[in-house]
């Protein structure tokens, strides 16, 4: 018997990608097409398939110490790693104007944050890179001092209220959450959707994760891979017509208002087109010239 490991982000953006609403799980939706497969006969050995749900930072250093064949991992992972990784079936997790979910939470405006402390989720590479490229690139500023733990919505404001931190970066529920506080009540945070000023300055979407398999588990394993990305694609192609379905059982789940998860879901896309392609050669080209790749 041969376990295939395959990886996903446990935020309320990936499930999209692996949910059971169109009555299969994501196991066993791709143990049925292998079987139903007429290449599966060319397998020697039983295939089963093992689900892990995690951060986005996780779940880069489990593939990348091949410990899960498959994952959806940080967008940062994918560019670092090129050679060692392929893409299954262009998906990816995407954005356009705004995210909502990757929120950096300031005292001063974005531009007058040189010498501060910046506080990051310790769960994502793509969007603390994105931040950095951000504040360092396109605002200037020099000599942040980045620091990383474990960012609650409801602990923001009385972290900022002290003198140590000048700003947060929130991601993933947590900042869906900080998001909706904020239409609740009249916050004096500065609140950047870090989506929307990426798109500003280079008039592209952000392509935040990537769906992507080990290189050498690639191609030893082509037709798992190939019938996973179908799995997965036809999940997605349930998902753009049943979004009512997720912004309900995510609401349900995260304590987040169905209003909110509507218009979140409404933002992002899974589909990584030519015009994602552009986007991910400029982010590699900003991290090169900020010194976050070689």
């Amino acid at each position: 018997m041969t376990t295939v490991k395959i990886g996903f982000i446990k935020y309320a953006n990936s499930l999209p990608l692996y949910h059971s609403f169109d009555s299969r799980g994501i196991a066993e939706a791709v143990t049925n097409s292998l079987k139903n497969s007429g290449r599966a006969i060319n397998l020697d050995v039983d295939i089963e398939f093992e689900i892990i749900y995690d951060s986005p930072a996780r779940l880069n250093e489990l593939i990348s110490n091949v410990e899960l064949d498959i994952a959806t991992i940080s967008t940062y992972e994918y560019v670092r790693n090129r050679a060692g990784l392929q893409m299954i079936g262009n998906i990816g997790i995407c954005a356009n104007k705004s995210v909502m979910s990757v929120l950096l939470i300031s005292k001063k405006n974005i531009n007058q944050l040189s010498g501060g402390v910046i506080l990051l989720s310790d769960e994502s590479a793509s969007a603390v890179s994105l931040l950095k490229i951000l504040t360092e690139d396109y605002f200037d500023n020099r000599g942040i001092k980045f620091i990383t733990g474990r960012v609650r919505a409801e602990e923001i404001d009385q972290t900022l209220s002290g003198n140590e931190i000048s700003a947060v970066m929130a991601i993933g529920d947590e900042a869906l959450k900080y998001y909706e506080m904020s239409k609740e009540t009249d916050k004096k945070t500065k609140i950047y959707d870090l989506c929307t000023l990426w798109n500003h300055f280079t008039s592209l979407p952000f392509v935040f994760g990537v769906f992507a398999a080990r290189a050498d588990f690639y191609f030893s394993n082509k037709i798992i891979c190939d019938l996973t990305g179908d799995t997965v694609k036809s999940k997605i192609k349930f998902f753009n017509s049943n979004k009512d379905i997720f912004a309900n059982f995510s609401s349900t789940h995260s304590r987040i208002s169905e209003i909110i998860t509507k218009e979140y879901y409404e933002t992002l896309s899974y589909n990584i087109t030519p015009e994602h392609i552009m986007a991910l050669e400029e982010y590699e080209k900003r991290l090169k010239k900020i010194k976050l790749l070689p």
